[in-house]
């Protein structure tokens, strides 16, 4: 985990702050990711040290775990050069997109038609969640809205919470079918 920390993309991407490094909760983020893609989506709080625990003295994932991560992150800076200056660089949007892609690596590289695609779907997807947010955050009004939209956004809140993880993971994965079919 240490050793995926230390790649540079992760500047670019703008997941972690000065002082989540210095903390080391770049680490224990990567670790969840991690987590994530070998076994599914999780809730935090009950199995991240469970898994520590697990692979303690052995990770035999490690060159696939590597490879995913190397060819995801590089993937999203492709279809998101500005990664970092949009709501898919915040930790808990960062986690359902980087599971959605770590899950179909298999499909990557998107052709450049697929990226494009899959930048105009992420950055319209964003900026209806961001709509949503400031919406809900006013005064609850939130008629018109994509239902998976709405699902998304309203399971922010319990941002590691194993149900809201999910929840937000099956509307990313719908909304962003077009990109992934074959």
């Amino acid at each position: 985990m240490n050793d995926i920390a230390d790649d540079e993309i992760w500047r670019y991407i703008g997941v972690f702050t000065p002082k989540d490094v210095k903390r080391m909760l770049d680490v224990e983020f990567i670790s969840e990711l991690t987590i994530a893609a070998i076994h599914g989506v999780q809730n935090k709080k009950l199995t991240l040290d469970k898994y520590y625990e697990l692979y303690e003295d052995e990770f035999p994932e490690r060159a696939e775990t590597k490879f995913a991560f190397d060819i995801v992150n590089r993937e999203l800076l492709n279809i998101l050069p500005n990664i970092n200056k949009t709501r898919w660089s915040k930790k808990t949007d960062f986690y359902t997109l980087f599971v959605l892609f770590a899950n179909r690596k298999h499909l990557l590289p998107l052709s450049e038609g697929k990226r494009k695609l899959a930048s105009d779907l992420l950055l319209d997807i964003a900026s209806q969640i961001d709509q949503l947010v400031s919406t809900d955050k006013e005064n609850g009004n939130v008629e018109g809205v994509n239902e998976l939209i709405k699902q998304y956004g309203q399971n922010l809140r319990a941002s590691s919470d194993l149900g809201a993880r999910k929840k937000r993971e099956e509307a990313l994965e719908i909304l962003l079918e077009p990109a992934f079919k074959i």
